[in-house]
């Protein structure tokens, strides 16, 4: 059974292992109804815009970067590592990837209708979107900005967790931890605590029965706190692992800890050299005032950047010839459901949208910053910006990712 996007509402749950259904907030159709109503259906989503406002606070409150900096780290990242992908690339399976630019094309050149990705620019310029862009066969074929220009990072909130998933691959794949290992490994606060039965898979599955509730995860944790990774660190045990889903921001910020001791590096800075580096990104991630990196949310990109990165899943985690992050990893982190309670969550990617392609896939953050990836259409549509006009709510994004998808689809000939 699939069920429809929506954005991780907070304050929802959902328990037993037995469970399949609609995991988190209200369901999504086509035409972004929610289909909860009534006086819970309500007090989820004034919930959820609390919530917005908070993570609004959020976004000045955290040093180290800004919405329109790229950041001193990722340039530096960048200036050295371009020598290597100055030029468009072709990987083993003859794959094009982009060097420091992308390479472009008309729509009919790849074999799609030009009409619905017009289309599709003129919806999101009309629903407060800052860029779009549309990758087919490794080629830029549709590029909008409105109020942005194309070397300009924004935040792009929940669309991180993706990017901080990512990491934990990268090191599972080089030997430096495993999703099985219990995370008190890298997190001795937990050593002897109900939280010393949480793998590095409940953390990346959003199912390890942390602390959550909607104040202490979006206004003590995510605004208040000034050292976030201690604060979730120090949150209590409230279920068992892998019997109860949250989408939990402050279990996700452990993560932060967990990736620098098993690595032996900053986080940001391994995902420099690792990850951002080799794809030329030119991105950066916010800090808290303690100097941590955020790993719930905090990547400053632009749209070409995220393209890079939804294009890095839907190559399997080929970046030309090199193998940036394992094909089993993208896969299991994608493909299907990481645990029995939330069917659409893999390992913080969300998936199995209604009336999409079963291989479809998107990281997805607050405001509707949705990196779509349709490897059965061999593309990647990107679009960041604003919040739709009116409350910042569950059904605008799903029903965003519709459009977006159909529209795809509709240039495909699907």
């Amino acid at each position: 059974m699939r069920t429809n996007v929506g954005m991780g509402v907070p304050g929802t749950a959902v328990s037993g292992p037995a469970a399949s259904g609609p995991a988190v907030g209200p369901a999504v159709g086509p035409a972004g109804r929610s289909a909860v109503a009534g006086r819970r259906g309500g007090s989820r989503r004034a919930r959820w815009v609390a919530g917005a406002l908070a993570l609004g606070l959020l976004a000045t409150a955290c040093g180290g970067g800004s919405d329109d900096a790229d950041g001193d780290a990722a340039g530096a990242a960048t200036d050295a590592s371009t020598s290597s992908t100055t030029t468009p690339s072709t990987g083993a399976a003859g794959a094009a990837f982009p060097g420091a630019e992308w390479d472009t094309a008309d729509p009919a050149d790849v074999g799609l209708d030009g009409a619905p990705l017009a289309d599709l620019a003129t919806y999101l310029e009309e629903n407060q979107s800052n860029c779009m862009l549309v990758v087919k066969d490794g080629k830029v074929v549709a590029s909008e900005y409105w109020d942005m220009d194309p070397a300009d990072n924004r935040e792009v909130w929940s669309a991180s967790k993706s990017v901080t998933s990512t990491l934990v691959g990268i090191a599972q794949d080089e030997g430096l931890l495993s999703l099985d290992d219990p995370a008190s490994d890298y997190i001795p606060e937990w050593k002897g605590t109900p939280s010393e039965a949480v793998t590095v898979r409940n953390l990346v599955s959003n199912d390890s029965g942390r602390r959550y509730a909607f104040e202490t995860d979006y206004t003590d944790m995510a605004v208040i706190a000034p050292d976030k990774t201690a604060f979730a660190i120090g949150l209590d045990q409230q279920h068992e692992p892998g019997t109860h889903w949250d989408y939990n921001n402050s279990a996700i910020q452990t993560l932060e800890q967990v990736i620098s001791e098993a690595t032996g590096q900053d986080m940001e800075e391994y995902a420099q050299e690792k990850l951002f580096g080799p794809l030329g990104m030119s991105v950066s991630i916010k800090r808290d005032q303690a100097g941590n990196p955020l790993a719930f949310m905090g990547v400053q990109a632009g749209c070409e950047d995220m393209a890079r990165f939804g294009y890095l899943f839907l190559q399997e985690g080929a970046w030309g010839d090199e193998q940036i992050v394992s094909s089993e990893w993208v896969a299991e982190a994608t493909a299907g459901p990481s645990q029995e309670l939330n069917e659409r969550y893999g390992f913080l990617w969300w998936r199995g949208f209604e009336g999409l392609p079963d291989d479809a896939f998107a990281a997805l953050g607050l405001g509707n910053q949705i990196v779509l990836v349709m490897p059965s259409q061999d593309m990647v549509v990107v679009r960041l910006g604003g919040s739709p006009t009116g409350a910042a709510g569950v059904a605008n994004q799903g029903a965003m990712v519709t459009e977006m998808a159909e529209a795809a689809l509709a240039a495909a000939g699907a």
